[in-house]
């Protein structure tokens, strides 16, 4: 055992640089046993979690790091960025009621980072997103539809809802371009929005 937290914080980048993840993971778990209010440690164990895609213990981690820290904007955007993974997640799986908690969950502390900071790019960025993916999903659905007469009215129920999550999504890219305009992804769902609805 070491008396500073600092070791336990240091010993666990090394081993996680070197690939040693069992080792880093040992570090960890014992640093935060001695030093649980650390936030050195809360922080590394929150990047060895997302590098490991381990959801459920990011989510505890980032809501004790919110805790810690409740005016830091970027750990809210990151709980937001683990429910977007889940949102994906189960809308793949077509865990259609999961997926609409996830992506509620997603937006909620998205809008609590923006709170904290109304010029945090990713949380702009991610917000638009959420909405812009979901029409994309609708889109490719309208593609797949036929000509008979309930498929042309599901398409056109379908069109009426991509239209109005693309107006969802416009607004928080718009304020995203304001904050980096050079941005590739954000410029091209731009683009993409305009087109969908006829803004040339």
């Amino acid at each position: 055992s070491y008396e500073e937290s600092a070791v336990y914080s240091m010993l666990f980048d090394m081993y996680n640089s070197e690939g040693n993840t069992e080792m880093a993971s040992k570090v960890l778990e014992k640093g935060k046993v001695m030093f649980p209010d650390d936030s050195q440690l809360l922080f590394a164990q929150i990047n060895y979690y997302i590098q490991n895609e381990k959801y459920d213990e990011l989510e505890a981690s980032l809501k004790k790091a919110i805790e810690a820290e409740p005016n830091n904007a970027g750990v809210r955007s990151a709980l937001g960025n683990v429910y977007v993974k889940l949102f994906n997640e189960s809308l793949d799986a077509g865990k259609e009621e999961d997926a609409m908690t996830y992506k509620s969950q997603a937006i909620d502390y998205y809008g609590q980072a923006l709170e904290i900071d109304p010029e945090n790019f990713e949380a702009l960025y991610s917000i638009g997103s959420i909405y812009f993916n979901q029409a994309a999903t609708l889109t490719q659905q309208m593609g797949d539809l036929g000509m008979s007469k309930e498929d042309q009215k599901k398409y056109d129920e379908l069109k009426t809802e991509t239209e109005r999550l693309f107006n969802e999504a416009l607004p928080y890219f718009k304020k995203a371009e304001r904050i980096n305009p050079s941005d590739q992804g954000m410029l091209i769902a731009l683009k993409e929005i305009y087109a969908r609805t006829g803004d040339y």
